[in-house]
């Protein structure tokens, strides 16, 4: 793994999002209302400390060769930290309010402690690639052009974590078996089927006021699953398998 690499990229996209926060919104009010409570929901998934995962990091950091991944990891945090900042803003202009607590958010932290690390990053992961999905149906459907803006930037920031966690993986797990790895992705995938259920029943009510069709959420979390466990395995990939430009990472 490229670690030193990440780390440039992760320093170079430190900058703010410029927004006109203050932008009328021209949105139906019950609309509004739906997606800003939607957003509150992310907007408290992204706010975590991530103590769990600093943890880690410096065990792994004790490793030769992976000396700087705990550098690398409270980079990509500070990213997360600056969504929820952005998410804030955005429950802000819809009139809505930030949550402190929510069933949810609750149940995935309460299943990342259920078993060991691994099955809490598994886990972490399962959100990373929900919240792709997450963000570019919002940046299709939304019809609110500070909101597409907002999450446009993020899912290019998404798609690059999801490109930082598959090479952490795929260098992690090289001296694992073959069977290993594929037991790996079996659970992985296994945990996101049960997650992704639960993130459509908390959100289809703002799903279906944009839209979105449960089966177009579902096939767009696939899609960014396989592209995930694809990079972590070495498998080949479809030369357009990111569809958004310039997000595609080979570090």
């Amino acid at each position: 793994m490229k670690i030193e690499l990440w780390i440039e990229r992760f320093r170079k996209n430190s900058d703010e999002e410029v927004l006109d926060w203050s932008a009328p919104v021209t949105l139906d009010p019950s609309i509004r209302h739906t997606l800003a409570a939607s957003l509150a929901i992310f907007q408290l998934g992204e706010s975590g400390e991530g103590s769990t995962l600093f943890r880690y990091a410096e065990k792994v950091g004790a490793t030769p060769g992976y000396e700087r991944y705990p550098e690398a990891l409270r980079l990509f945090l500070n990213e997360e930290h600056r969504h929820a900042r952005m998410l804030a803003g955005m429950v802000a202009r819809l009139d809505g309010d930030l949550l402190s607590k929510q069933w949810s958010a609750d149940l995935f932290r309460w299943g990342r402690k259920l078993i060991n690390i691994e099955f809490h990053l598994q886990i972490f992961l399962t959100a990373e690639i929900i919240a792709e999905a997450y963000y570019d149906l919002l940046r299709r459907f939304s019809g609110d052009p500070v909101i597409e803006k907002s999450c446009a930037r993020i899912l290019k920031d998404e798609i690059g974590h999801l490109g930082f966690h598959a090479a952490f993986f795929n260098s992690w797990m090289a001296s694992w078996s073959p069977w290993s790895r594929r037991i790996w992705r079996g659970q992985f995938t296994l945990i996101l089927k049960v997650v992704k259920w639960g993130v459509w029943l908390d959100h289809r009510r703002c799903f279906k006021d944009l839209g979105v069709e449960r089966v177009l959420f579902f096939d767009r979390i696939t899609k960014a699953e396989r592209t995930f466990t694809r990079r972590i395995l070495n498998e080949t990939l479809p030369s357009n398998w990111c569809s958004i430009p310039g997000t595609r990472s080979d570090l």
